[in-house]
């Protein structure tokens, strides 16, 4: 297969999640906006927003500075794990070190956000979907790098099936309200966040 076949078929392999997550939205609004009200989307959106922001200024966009050096290194691969390694530990340290502040601040964060203090569990959620969230799209630009566009589009598409199952599940059936929607976007960042480390793992590690 010439190059440019592969790109051609890289190009349709990339769209595949582009068009689920087009698609799923059509299926759920209809539903899910007969258990919540626009107040409670726009709740979700404020405190995910807000937690989006705080996580990457901390993390310095140090994963996307990753990604010019990615390619100054590739040809090494020790120099690409020591790479990927260090600017995964800051950004997950980095993490770790702001998520005690923001619970004892989640609170302040949701009079101030939000405009009520009652909301600090959503801050709390928001915030640990944020962090997976940007260190699963980490790992995902990798593998665009990388060119691996079948391992991209199939993490990503399950990361969006999954999710909508949950926000069903979670808003339909267990009726959990505007909570469901923040802990759907959690628990889905999460499994597929572990199921892509698990997959970098045995890749850079050699086993």
């Amino acid at each position: 297969m010439s190059t440019a076949q592969i790109k051609i078929k890289n190009i349709f392999t990339y769209l595949i999640p582009s068009i689920v997550s087009n698609i799923l939205p059509f299926i759920s609004m209809p539903i899910i906006t007969r258990f919540l009200l626009p107040r409670d989307f726009g709740i979700v959106a404020l405190a995910t927003s807000t937690m989006t922001i705080v996580v990457t200024f901390f993390v310095f966009n140090v994963d996307y500075a990753t990604q010019r050096y990615y390619f100054e290194h590739r040809e090494s691969k020790e120099k690409v794990n020591n790479l990927l390694t260090t600017t995964f530990i800051y950004m997950a340290a980095m993490m770790l070190l702001l998520f005690p502040l923001v619970i004892i601040l989640s609170g302040l964060i949701s009079a101030f956000v939000i405009g009520a203090d009652n909301y600090s569990a959503v801050v709390v959620i928001a915030y640990i979907s944020s962090c997976f969230s940007v260190l699963l799209n980490f790992m995902l630009i990798l593998y665009r790098l990388m060119e691996r566009s079948k391992e991209y589009s199939a993490l990503t598409t399950v990361n969006v099936i999954t999710n909508f199952v949950l926000t069903m599940f979670m808003i339909a059936f267990l009726r959990m309200g505007y909570i469901g929607l923040v802990l759907a976007a959690m628990i889905s960042q999460a499994i597929v966040f572990f199921i892509t480390f698990s997959k970098f793992m045995k890749e850079f590690s050699g086993r």
